[in-house]
């Protein structure tokens, strides 16, 4: 986890602590050196470096501590607030003194209080706030998933792509490093045997709602356009706060006044000119968005999962297709040579035989690296590119 700023202030809330444990298995880039490492970069080595130095991940988690500081500020609600007030005058000219009769001398006069506010009730206001905040919070959390996520899977078309110079510049910029910077990143070989799919799309659609982080996102700020509601009805109902004064003032020729003040508050707005039942309105409305928000990201959710199951599936038969097409075209340029050499064969036949084959590599090439996209984005569909992990050599998907 990233280490709290130097000089930041105090979080007595611990809601940094709150939004590490929603983004457990994703390091917090703050406070982090990020050190550029020299020579080819393995695939774990580049989505490190990313995730610690790209400008959008660094956004994400810049927009979830700013978040986590709004959690705090809202439950700061439940705690009373305690202020400090201090004059001191001199008044100078004819003025009225404590008797009625007029006087040119100066008149000093000093005054202190401590003033504490404490609000008792106000029909859910505050716990709506919280409620919101903690929201927006796993929002934003789940935000930091999502962005990590599409940055590893654009890490791993960078190394299908790796042999293409825009590639490379593509690379460098994704690491948060200008175009230009000489980084290359190590290919990773496909399986000789790649097995074939066999888990049922309904438990990949039901891994899919469980772990996707844009989904959770919008199931959060579903939630938190809820907790608005109630928040804007609050405002139009009474609140009750308590307050307690200590006064000390000091005046010339008036004995020092030294006294303590306690009383009950009740604040009921009567008519705020309709704007209150608006911002009821205003508040529905904006939970029906969200709703309809939500609706449309599951059902991209399951597009995604549907389409990378049958990517991955295609790209699995393109695979077995060209290895024996690359098999087949090579053993038929061993035989086109063997019969050229013993002066049976011709050279139009062992020209044929040559492109044939590379041919057959090209699509092998490919092939090869559709199966590469097709592989994260499949990933990246089921919620899990949070890291390397799930493309590491030899391991299955789904």
């Amino acid at each position: 986890m990233g280490a709290a700023h130097a000089g930041s202030p105090p979080d007595p809330f611990r809601t940094e602590s709150a939004l590490h444990r929603d983004t457990a298995g994703l390091t917090d880039p703050s406070g982090h050196d990020c050190a550029i490492p020299g020579g080819a970069l393995t695939f774990p080595a580049a989505v490190a470096l990313a995730l610690c130095r790209n400008p959008q991940t660094r956004t994400s988690w810049a927009a979830a501590h700013e978040q986590a500081a709004a959690l705090g500020s809202a439950e700061s609600a439940w705690l009373p607030s305690l202020s400090a007030t201090g004059q001191e005058a001199r008044d100078y000219g004819r003025h009225a003194d404590v008797t009625g009769n007029l006087v040119s001398s100066a008149q000093n006069t000093g005054d202190a209080a401590v003033n504490l506010t404490w609000t008792l009730f106000d029909f859910g206001a505050r716990s709506g706030r919280i409620k919101s905040a903690h929201n927006l919070l796993d929002a934003a959390a789940a935000t930091v998933g999502s962005v990590s996520q599409q940055l590893v899977r654009k890490l791993a078309r960078i190394q299908a792509e790796a042999a293409a110079k825009s590639a490379r510049g593509t690379l460098s910029v994704t690491l948060g490093l200008t175009a230009e910077e000489p980084f290359k990143l190590d290919a990773e070989p496909v399986p000789t045997e790649v097995p074939a799919l066999t888990a049922r799309m309904a438990d990949l659609m039901a891994e899919a709602v469980r772990q996707r982080p844009d989904l959770k996102a919008a199931q959060a700020q579903r939630d938190a356009a809820e907790a608005n509601i109630t928040v804007a009805r609050a405002l139009g109902r009474p609140s009750i706060s308590i307050g307690v004064l200590h006064n000390f003032t000091t005046t010339t020729g008036i004995p020092n006044q030294n006294y303590d003040q306690v009383g009950i508050s009740f604040t009921w707005p009567l008519f705020t000119g309709f704007s209150t039942s608006y911002g009821v309105r205003q508040a529905q409305a904006a939970l029906q968005q969200q709703e309809a928000n939500l609706e449309q990201v599951g059902l991209n959710v399951t597009l995604d999962v549907w389409n990378g199951y049958y990517s991955l599936d295609s790209a699995n038969q393109q695979l077995t297709a060209t290895a024996a097409l690359n098999k087949t075209a090579a053993d038929n340029l061993d035989v086109a040579l063997g019969r050229y050499k013993a002066g049976v064969g011709t050279i139009v036949d062992v020209l044929t035989a040559q492109t044939a084959a590379s041919t057959a590599r090209q699509l092998r090439i490919n092939a090869e690296l559709g199966w590469k996209v097709a592989r994260a984005q499949l990933a990246l569909a089921l919620g899990r590119l949070s890291n390397a992990e799930p493309l590491r050599d030899g391991a299955l998907l789904p």
